[in-house]
C-alpha cells in the first residue's frame, strides 16, 4: 500500500496540486469578475508566497542514515 501512495507524499506532487488549484481559482475569479484587478494581484501574490512556503516545508531533508530520512511532517503518511 505504501508503494502505491508513494507519489502522493512527494513534495513535487503536493506543490503541483497546489499550483494547479491556485491557477484554477484565479481563472474562475477572473471569469466571474467578482474582484477588481488590484485585489486579484494581491490574492495571486499571496498564493505564490503560500506555494513557496509549502515547497520549503515539504521538500525532503538530508538523509541521516540509510534507514531514517528526516523530513518535515507535511505530506507524510504514517
Amino acid at each position: 500500500m505504501k508503494k502505491k501512495l508513494g507519489f502522493m507524499t512527494d513534495h513535487r506532487f503536493i506543490i503541483g496540486v497546489q499550483i494547479v488549484l491556485s491557477i484554477i481559482l484565479m481563472i474562475s475569479i477572473i471569469f466571474v469578475k467578482v474582484l477588481p484587478m488590484r485585489y486579484l494581484i494581491v490574492i495571486g501574490s499571496f498564493l505564490a508566497v503560500l506555494a513557496l512556503l509549502v515547497y520549503l516545508v515539504a521538500k525532503p531533508g538530508p538523509i541521516v542514515s540509510r534507514k531514517v530520512q528526516k523530513r518535515p511532517l507535511a505530506g507524510q503518511w504514517y
